[in-house]
This record gives structure tokens, sequence and C-alpha cells, in this order.
């Protein structure tokens, strides 16, 4: 049977055709495939096709009459959409819009083709009648606010009736004799009005009007219009009144009843109003489709929050009771069987959105939990991977997502309330409230976008921060203000002078100098794009231009400290205030200086202001005797200091020394954003023979020198130990790292019982994700170990097939990849069982370029990956052109199955191109590199457990493409190629043309990926790091091992930190290790 037969037969739509019918549809069908977010159809154009899911999902959507996207249904593999339109005489229209939601592959049936081969009698027909009408069912409890929340038999009370645009339902004062849902299109409601209809309200799908002419007996109070093609469900009035008389629970619920909301894929809820521990609340009834019944309770103006299974009888539930100490916030468990089957929460808890879904989903609570959050008020000890993308879904219930959320705060919603009445997210439960608060941010912080960047000079560029909505705050000259934005998927917020007039109130304009360590300064130069949700606060400081006209000013500014002073001139000009202003900047290079064209235009245009500049390198500081002439020309001034410490310092000691009063001298001090404050460092004597001493910090172990004993077991790799005992060990680390050590026996239960029946265990995300970032930490090999408490795990353990985990993969590079922004990312597998291979990918990076030997022994690109590069040829790749770069496809093996190849999509690699600042001719060789670094080869062996297919990345450091990969004579090797177009001397080792090739082979490598904005460290910067993580491991207590050749940089290594250490190298775990080849002999 084929792949097609199998799918139309897996639906169970087509048992009815004959065998003929059956084989002659096959001929029939068409495969298609389809890209996450990509529209299969749109509503309102012809239906003409159905439509079978044989891999991956889609998502039914519309949108509703304020503009918002609804999504309706998710539909999986085996499920169908579309089928209608395969009958004569239906609807020709889609009345919903179908997207992919994942990669997509589905099977399509044209409605030509099908009445083809379709007999006139063939059963099928009715069957997809049967189903038509079971969907209308499905669509009416899914969209009716009314049949949802009554559970009427629909069939006995209800028709279908279709309108044309314009056609007027029922008329304002005629007798009510029937009401109404929405199923597809609009309708207008209109009164009548002395100047003509007036428009009250556009209803939409899902909508019910006409009810309260028959529950009050009175005439109909408006006209409804149909506002294009409308069809509707026609309720007779005298059966639902009948009903409504005769049940008086009904006529409180209507009474009562405020909203009702559709749960996708779920059930809907009811909401009314009601009493929560005597408080006014908001009631929220879930009805899932299950059967299962909740009850939630929101106090109005307060932050006190219930939720309750509503459960058949009494039952005794176990109470789990927190308070935190510092800000007093309560919360409280309710657990019956291992079930979390009620809240209650006084106060705000991040995680509320989270405990919400548990309940929902019926995930078991565990005793290790338990623990958790009575000592914490936790249920989690690691967050799920969370990047930030705008597709997230915020607002579970009502399925908002963050993009529509950021627009909505871009626009104007500075509130909750505003956000929820515009986007509907909170509405429903309110367990997204804390995320929508740390959306909306302070309540004095504006959304704002920018305008406009204008390059200054080489490092400085300037910043237009711009409202979309209203005018800022207006600013004194010399103010701050603090700008606050994603980064790496953490709020990160930076003050900022501003260089805007005080007058400006339509946009701030910041002008920022890009710093080689500046987290900030450098998202600004290389990541800010017109999604960037950034927000500002309101003006601060007290580094003022005086008001009083009378008192001069004296700017005595060095580098960007210049921004006040550029501001108060500004100020100045824009205002046409008569007072004196004299600007004295120092920079330590000409090509420093910051618009030093407008200053000089300002002391050349307006008499009150002037300027003295100068370059430090070749001028020297500010002279004492050039303050005293200052002092003489305007005594009664304010001296005004802002730049780098060591700049202040001079300049406050100068006019300390000439008797000007501290309360004349006024300093803003610019510090680098980057820098790290002091350490306290000692002289360590003790080093290795033949290296000289050297001042390093003092929690920096001289040479090899483990920590003390830490409070949990150690397992070494080179100690056999069984699975229990790895096991025991991990989870005593997890425990006792986390603060929650208490917790530890419960969860060891479950373990040993498991190891014990099945010889593994299955690890919790918590466990997984603590165990991935902890195996970065013990890397002896890894330069950049600072950074592990960021690592972001994704947990992809159910994925079963090769076309899923490839799935993954790709979603891995483009999360990672980040445009240019890169994240440290690992994305883990299923791991290996007792007895079995695990799943492996071949390739060891993610991204690969491929190597091909010619037959006089040169090579096409990489020689690295020639065994790799073979084995992808005989398992069937075919390159376009044999290039120096193509990227090689993936190579995903499952157990006892044959390898399976995969074509990375080219948009999803991101390249840079390698120029170099100075020499043009770079660019002729026409050198380019990943951005991405992800290992995929390695061993990730955690608690007992191995994960032989977890790849993971960090970032580039330059030296990595720079002296390793273009400089390795069995690499690209090219060395050579550089000194002979530098003109060096290459007769000789000698001349040192090796060592100078290749420092300007990486001042290429950093200058480029640094113009494409791509994130890359710098060798210097990668060791000031690495030491700043062995400092803090020593604080914590914890051994520091390191491989010196793999920690010491490949360029300038006497230069770096680590160079002067001797390190032990002890390979703990949980860890990374090396495994063997899979394609060194799976293909012959």
């Amino acid at each position: 049977m084929s792949l097609i037969e199998q799918q139309l037969r897996a639906t169970n739509l087509f048992n009815a055709l004959t065998a003929v019918e059956f084989e002659r549809l096959c001929t029939e069908v068409e495969t298609l495939e389809f890209a996450p977010g990509e529209v299969v159809v749109r509503q309102g154009e012809p239906g003409d096709a159905l439509y079978i899911i044989i891999s991956g999902a889609v998502q039914v959507f519309a949108f509703a009459q304020d503009g918002q996207e609804v999504v309706l249904a998710r539909l999986e593999e085996r499920e169908f959409f579309g089928e209608q339109a395969l009958l004569v005489g239906q609807s020709e229209r889609r009345n919903a819009y179908v997207r992919a939601f994942s990669q997509a592959r589905l099977l399509k049936i044209g409605k030509d083709a099908f009445q083809r081969v379709l007999s006139l009698d063939s059963p099928l027909k009715q069957k997809l009648t049967q189903v038509g009408d079971q969907q209308l069912r499905q669509n009416l409890l899914r969209q009716s606010s009314l049949f949802r929340s009554l559970q009427l038999d629909q069939k006995a009370l209800t028709r279908t009736e279709s309108f044309a645009s314009g056609d007027i339902v029922f008329r304002e004062g005629e007798v009510g004799d029937r009401l109404y849902v929405i199923t597809a299109g609009t309708a207008g409601v209109f009164k009548q009005e002395e100047a003509g209809p007036r428009l009250v309200v556009r209803l939409g799908e899902g909508q019910c009007f006409g009810e309260l002419a028959l529950i009050k007996k009175q005439p109909r109070a408006a006209t409804v219009i149909a506002e294009g093609p409308l069809e509707v469900l026609s309720i007779d009035g005298e059966r639902f009144l009948e009903l409504y008389n005769k049940t008086p629970e009904l006529r409180e619920y209507m009474q009562t009843l405020q909203n009702v909301y559709v749960l996708p894929g779920r059930g809907f809820t009811t909401q009314h109003a009601g009493m929560f521990l005597g408080f006014d609340s908001i009631m929220t009834m879930y009805h899932l489709w299950s059967g299962r019944r909740f009850v939630a309770a929101r106090v109005i103006g307060r932050e006190i929050y219930n939720m309750s299974v509503v459960l058949d009888g009494e039952v005794e539930a176990r109470r789990i009771h927190y308070r935190d100490g510092e800000t007093g916030d309560e919360r409280e468990l309710a657990v019956h069987n291992g079930q979390l089957v009620g809240l209650t929460v006084w106060g705000s808890w991040s995680e509320l959105g989270a405990a919400h879904r548990m309940l929902l989903d019926e995930t078991p609570l565990e005793r290790w939990q338990e623990e958790v959050f009575r000592e914490k008020g936790m249920l989690r000890l690691e967050e799920d991977a969370k990047f930030f993308e705008d597709t997230e879904v915020i607002c579970a219930c009502m399925q908002v997502t963050r993009g529509t959320l950021r627009k909505s705060i871009q626009s104007g919603c500075d509130t909750c309330e505003k956000l929820c009445e515009r986007t509907g997210a909170g509405s429903v439960c309110g367990a997204c409230m804390p995320r929508l608060k740390e959306l909306i941010g302070r309540p004095d912080w504006t959304p704002v976008v920018c305008t406009a960047v204008i390059r200054v000079n080489d490092d400085v560029r300037s910043f237009r921060l711009k409202p979309n909505v209203g005018e800022l705050k207006p600013a004194l000259p010399g103010q701050h203000i603090v700008v606050q934005t994603r980064i790496d998927d953490n709020w990160v917020q930076r003050p900022y002078t501003l260089s805007s007039p005080s007058g400006e109130t339509s946009y701030y304009e910041i002008t920022v100098k890009r710093e080689p360590r500046g987290l900030f300064s450098r998202w600004l130069f290389d990541q800010l794009n017109d999604n960037a949700f950034i927000r500002v606060s309101s003006p601060q400081g007290n580094f003022v231009l005086e008001p009083d006209l009378a008192v001069p000013a004296i700017c005595l500014v060095g580098g960007i400290g210049m921004t006040p002073a550029l501001a108060m001139v500004r100020s100045i000009i824009a205002e046409g205030r008569k007072q004196r202003l004299h600007v004295d900047y120092s920079c330590s290079r000409r090509n420093h200086f910051a618009y030093i064209e407008e200053l000089q235009q300002a002391a050349s245009d307006y008499e009150g202001i002037s300027l003295t500049w100068r370059v430090t390198q070749e001028q020297g500081y500010i002279r004492r005797e050039e303050l005293e002439a200052l002092l003489a020309d305007m005594p009664q001034g304010v001296f005004y200091i802002c730049g780098p410490q060591g700049f202040q310092s001079h300049l406050q000691q100068l006019l300390a020394s000439l008797g000007v009063v501290q309360q004349r001298i006024r300093t803003e001090e610019f510090t680098p954003q980057g820098a790290k404050p002091d350490v306290k460092k000692v002289e360590v004597t003790e080093v290795v023979v033949g290296r000289p001493a050297l001042s390093v910090p003092s929690s920096v172990p001289p040479g090899p020198k483990p920590a003390d004993k830490p409070p949990v077991p150690e397992i070494r790799a080179d100690q056999p130990v069984s699975v229990k005992e790895e096991a025991r060990a991990f989870l005593k680390q997890f425990f006792y790292e986390k603060g929650v050590p208490q917790a530890f026996e419960a969860r060891w239960n479950e373990v040993e019982k498991e190891i014990e029946q099945r010889g593994i265990y299955v690890q919790t995300y918590d466990e997984l994700s603590f165990g991935a970032k902890l195996s970065w930490r013990n890397s002896a090999r890894c330069i950049g170990r600072l950074f592990w408490q960021g690592l972001q795990v994704r947990d992809m353990r159910y994925l079963q097939t090769e076309d899923e985990i490839f799935e993954a993969l790709c979603e891995h590079i483009q999360l990672a990849t980040n445009g240019g922004n890169l994240r440290a990312v690992m994305t883990v597998f299923n791991p290996q069982q007792p007895g079995e291979p695990g799943p492996r990918i071949w390739n060891p990076q993610l991204l690969r370029y491929a190597g091909y030997q010619l037959e006089d022994g040169s090579w096409i690109g990489d020689p690295a990956n020639s065994a790799l590069t073979q084995a992808a040829l005989k398992l069937g790749w075919t390159p376009d052109q044999r290039t120096h770069f193509d990227i090689l496809p993936l190579i995903i093996q499952l157990p006892h199955r044959e390898p399976k190849l995969f074509e990375i999509p080219k948009e999803l690699v991101l390249e840079v191109s390698i120029s170099h600042p100075d020499y043009k001719w770079f660019g002729d060789f026409e050198l380019r590199w990943y951005a991405l670094p992800a290992v995929s080869e390695m061993l990730f062996d955690c608690g007992g457990i191995r994960y032989t297919c977890a790849p993971f990345n960090g970032w580039y450091m330059g030296t990595e493409i720079g002296a390793r990969n273009f400089s390795d004579d069995y690499r690209y090797n090219m060395l050579p190629i550089i000194a002979e177009k530098m003109g060096l001397d290459t007769r000789r080792d000698r001349s040192l043309w090796k060592d100078r090739a290749l420092v300007e082979l990486n001042i290429a490598v950093l200058h480029s990926f640094e113009q494409h904005g791509v994130k890359m460290v710098d060798h210097h910067a990668a060791s000031n790091d690495f030491m700043e993580f062995v400092e803090q491991e020593a604080a914590a207590g914890r051994r520091i091992d390191a491989r010196w050749s793999w920690i010491v940089p490949p360029l300038s290594g006497s230069l770096s930190k680590p160079f002067h250490v001797e390190w032990e190298e002890v390979v703990i775990k949980p860890n990374y290790f090396y495994q063997p080849r899979p394609f060194d002999h799976s293909v012959e």
C-alpha cells in the first residue's frame, strides 16, 4: 500500500468508497508542503479542495471585529479540513483562515477530481453531509455565547438562514419572534434618529442578537442589516421562552452572565459577577470538552485569585501554605491523590500561569514539588526556555501573542486594564496578569520606538526615541533617562543622558558610544530593529543647567561625557536663553570627537556660547592656568564635569587647589558599560618556574589547588560508578544548589524505584535544564563559562522521527542565530536506553562546510570535513556546485535505522562575508563563515543518563575562525596568501610573516562580524570573562578545572591572564564528551 493510500485510509473518511473509487481517488491526490506560518487557505476565497494533514499541524483562525486574531482550532496528523468543498451545492467560500503551525505536509483533493471519481449515490456524500452538520453544531458551541451556556438541543430549535449584503434581518419596532446567532459574516445594528440611521454596534461571528425583545416582550429596539454575505442560525422564540420561563436557574444565569470565551481545543468559559471572601469578584466557570469543570474567582481591585476543580462529592484535600517573609504575599495549594485540585493566591506570583495550566492539564504534583513549594513558594526550580518571539502565546485562554501585546502597548495601552480591553488578554482567568504587568513595566514608563539612528563617528550614534501616541515629559538640560529593553531574553536597562534640547517632547535623543563589552550599546548598534520592545523612564537627575540666567555654566567634558554639554548648548539655542556657557571638550584622538562641528558652529553664531577643544594625546589635559583664566572670565560660574573617572578626579583636584568650593562643582561620572568593579588583588609569587610573578585575583589558586571538599559528592569521569550512584549524586547537587536540600529524599525515592525497575529514569525538565548548565560550567576546555547560567534548554525528548528531529534542529538554528544576536541554546532529544545505541547527528556541528579533495591533492572547501562530505555524497547528497563554502546537509540516525539526510534551508543560515577595514583586497578572497557554532556530536552525560543527541551553541570567539579555521595549514590555510598580498617576506619564519598575517586576518574577522551585527567576542575580552568566572567559582567554594591549551587563546596568548596560571584538569560530571563518529564505520 502506498503512503498516500495509507494516509487516506487513516482518516476513516473514505472507508465508504468502493475499491475502484478509492483507487481512482488516489491518482488525483496532490502532496503539498507548507512552512510554519504559511497560509493554506484564506477566509472568503473559493473552497475548491479538501486537505488532509499527514505530518505537522495547522491552525484555524479568524479575525474578530476589533481586528484581533482569534485561533479557533489546531488540527494535527490525520485530521482534515475543507471537506464541505467536495459537495455540489455547498457554500463556495471559506469561512476561516488556515495556516501551518509547524512544518506541515498535506494531501490535497480538488473538488473537480473528487466529483469525477465519486458515483452519484455514493454513501460518502451522506457521510460528508453529516460531518458538515456536526461541525456546524461544534462551531455554534465554539462561537455562540448563548448556546455554549445553555447546552440546548440545537437541531430542534434552529434553522439556517442566509442574507445578502444590505438585506434587513429585522426592523426596529417589529415584534420579536426569533433570536439569531451569526455563523458567518457581519451585521450592523442601527437606531433611527432625526438625522437618519445611526450605527450602534457591529456584530460578528458567534454573537447573538434579538433575545432581549423575546425576554422583555418588547418590540425590536433596532434594525439589523447584513454588511455583506451573512449566515445565521435562527432560533424559534417560543421554544426558547418556554425553556426560559420554566427554569429559574436559566433566568438567573442569563441575568448575571457577563461574557463567554472559547478555550481553543479545550472548551469554553462563562463569566459572572460574584463574591469571594466577601469581596466583589469576577467568577469564571470552565467547561472543558472532557467533562471536567473548574471555578475561578478574581477579586476586583485586589491581588487575590482562587481556582479549584469542581469534584463530585466531598473531597478531603491536603493544604500546603507558603508566606513570603519579605513581601507578605501568600499562596496555598490544595492537593488530592497527587493532583493539584485548587490554589489560592494573595499578592503577586510569577508562576500563577504555570499553576493554572497544571490544574487544567491534570499535571501530577510530585512530592518533591510540594517540598519546594513549602520552602520557596515555587513549583519549578528552572524556567522553561523562553525566546520572547512575537509568536509566543502569553494569554493561553484567549490565545493572545507577545507580538499583539507589544503592538498594543506601543500604541498606547499603558495599563493591564487597557491591554485586557484591547486584546482580551487576562479577561478570562487572569492567570497571565503577572506577565502582562511585566510587559507594561512601571506606570511612569513610556513605550517608544526608534525612528532615527544618526551616525556621529565610527563609534558613536544618536538614537531618536519617539512614543507612538502622545508626547513625552519635558526634560531639563543635562538630565538623563533610563532606557529598558529585552536583550538575550532578559530585561536590561541603562541610564543615558539626553542630548535633545529640553523643550523637545515629541522625541528623546540619546547619544551612545559603542563599548567593546557594553551589552546595551552593542545591542543598540547591532540588534536594534523595528520590532524592538523599548520603554523609557521620565527624565531624572540634578546635573542640570542653572535656571538663574546670571550664573554662567562651565562644562568640562571628556569623550562621550560631552552629551549633557550638547543638551545644554541645544537648549540655550532652542529657547533663546541669554546665559553664558563655555564648553571645554577633551578627547584622546581627533576621530573620537562627537558633534564637534555643531559645537563650533554654535560658538561662532551665538555670543554667549564659547568652545575649547583639545586632543589629549597631542596637547595633554586641561592645565591649571587655563582653569584660572576661566575663573577670571566667569568668577561666578558653576562647573559641570562629566567624563571618565580619571578625567574627573584630575579636574576636581585642580579646582580644589584653586579654591573653588564644592557647591560650585557638579559631577556626573561616565563609566563605560561592561566595565568591571575593582577587585582586591594580591601578589602571587608561587608560580611555575620560568614564569614571572603575576598579580591575579586573590580567589584564583596559583596552581593546581582543588577547592574545599564540596557538600555533595563529585562524580569523576575517570572513576566508574553505577547509574544509581550518578543519579543520587546529581540530584543531591541539584537540590543543594537550588536551596531546597529537603526535597531530595522525596525525589530520590521516585528515581531509585524507577532505576531498579528499568535501569534508567526520566529526568524532569528542571533536572535536565540544570544538568545542561552544570555541564557547561564543568567543561574544562571552554573559555566562555561565565555565561553558563544563561543557557536556554529546549526539551525535545518526545520527538520520535527523523523528520521531527530535523524540524527541531532547524528551529534551533533560527532561535539561536536570532538575527545575529546569538543566544546560548541547547536542544535535547531522547537519551540512550540501556543496552541500546542512542539517536545521533552525524555532523560535528549543525553548520559545517563541505571539503572536496581533487585529483592533484588540492582542496575545495574545508578539509576537516572530508569524511563527513564523502559520507553525505554516498547517501545521495548532490551539491549544486562544489565551492569552498557549501553547507553540508544534516544526517540523522535513529537506533537500528539507516541514516537519513536533510538539506538545511538556505534562509536559516546566517553567514558573514569577511573584509578588512584597511586592506580592500581582502574582499577578493571571497571568504565567509557562518555565524552559529552549534556543536552536535558530543555526548551530554548527566546524572547517569546519556544524551547522545543534544546539540548546543554559544557564540564565536574571533580566534576560533581567524587563528584556527582560516589559518591552520590543514584547514583553509590562508596565511601564505595574505602574507603575499601584504608583500611580506615568506622565505623565513624569522621574518614573523605568519604572525603579521595572522593578526590582520583576525582583525578582518572581528571587523566583519561587527559590521554585520553578529555577536562575537574577541580573545582579550573572553580571557577577562574567564577570569571573572574563576573568581565567581572560587567565591562559591567550587573547584576550578581547565585545560591550559584550550583556555589560552591561540593569538597573543601571553597577553591573556589565563596564560600565567597553571590549571588542574579533573573531568567532573555532568559534562560533555566526544563520541565515536558514526560515519567512520557506517558508510562503506
